[in-house]
């Protein structure tokens, strides 16, 4: 499934077109086709053709598909900061969502942990350059999926959303996690219990996790920003970082550009 070119055999170019028979390909590369069209990025945005689609880096403060998402409060984590609340006025509801954007070069760090009910918890997390989550009960894992064919930890911002849906199966009811990558460009699904919805959020924790006295487990380092949960995908109003308690955390993203030095030759 893709696209072939320069096709040699013993050293020598075989034309592609002079083919006896050919069982429906067709010319060309559509895939790879110019997909930026002029001001398709809002906000600053540069527009950068991928594989059947385009994607737009935003600047810093903005996300979505196009740059159109106020992403509130960028934040820097340095491997031993946190954000953390306790008992946020937050329940899971059906459909409920939860996302943020990060960027990394590390290969493994914690992006956010929610804790509800007695006993529930999701993990997001980066581990072995994937982003991953998992879901657990009693601490035992019910439910997980990873995007083995993304390495997330390129110092880019990435998008990762979580929709917890329901699914009528027969007379039954199931729930499932849906979970997007980069607006919709890899996405999974996963069942995931009927214990979440209905539970009242006891802890969220973003960055790492809290250990003895004030030190950070599994911390990430690099930026996030835009964290969001509640009824719809771009709610931001129920986490507010202003009001939770910050370890190490630095306000902003501000990371030196490492190609301001001209470090690439000419050609």
């Amino acid at each position: 499934v893709g696209c072939m070119r320069n096709f040699t055999i013993d050293s020598k170019a075989v034309d592609m077109a002079s083919y006896i028979a050919n069982n429906g390909t067709t010319p060309g590369c559509p895939a790879k086709k110019n997909f930026c069209t002029n001001g398709v990025c809002l906000n600053g945005g540069v527009c950068v053709s991928k594989w059947n689609t385009y994607s737009c880096d935003c600047p810093t403060g903005y996300g979505g598909k196009n740059c159109e998402q106020e992403m509130p409060s960028p934040q820097f984590f340095d491997g031993q900061a946190l954000v953390s609340w306790s008992d946020p006025d937050i329940t899971v509801t059906v459909p409920w969502y939860l996302g943020l954007m990060f960027r990394t070069r590390q290969p493994a760090g914690t992006l956010m942990q929610v804790n509800a009910g007695p006993s529930s918890t999701i993990n997001l997390m980066v581990r072995e350059e994937q982003v991953r989550m998992d879901v657990l009960l009693r601490q035992q894992l019910l439910a997980s999926l990873s995007f083995p064919q993304v390495r997330v930890n390129d110092g880019e911002w990435h998008h990762m959303l979580v929709e917890v849906r329901s699914i009528k199966d027969g007379k039954d009811i199931k729930y499932m996690a849906v979970v997007s990558l980069d607006y919709g460009m890899f996405t999974k699904s996963v069942e995931i219990g009927n214990n979440l919805p209905g539970l009242k959020l006891q802890t969220l924790h973003v960055g790492g996790l809290p250990g003895e006295g004030n030190l950070v487990n599994k911390g990430f380092v690099g930026c996030i920003q835009g964290v969001r949960m509640g009824e719809t995908s771009t709610n931001v109003a129920n986490v507010n970082m202003a009001q939770g308690l910050k370890i190490h955390v630095e306000e902003g993203c501000d990371l030196a550009d490492p190609c301001d030095s001209n470090i690439c030759p000419e050609n």
